[in-house]
């Protein structure tokens, strides 16, 4: 329900980049292995351009991610 809201937005931002790795994880659950590489690499995407790399936190995203 809530990665909806966040997904609804068009500018790339840790909160989409959340959302869609929340949901590539329950494609992945669900055995949708297209639907859950399909979803990493738009993570990829988003990680690009919002990820955190200057930040250093427990809530930060790693460069690895």
């Amino acid at each position: 329900m809530f990665e909806s809201f966040s997904l609804n937005s068009h500018r790339p931002s840790l909160g989409v980049l959340n959302a869609i790795y929340g949901k590539a994880h329950a494609a992945a659950l669900r055995g949708d292995r297209t639907t859950a590489l399909a979803l990493d690499t738009q993570g990829r995407r988003v990680f690009d351009t919002a990820g955190s790399h200057e930040q250093t936190s427990d809530y930060a995203v790693p460069w690895w991610r």
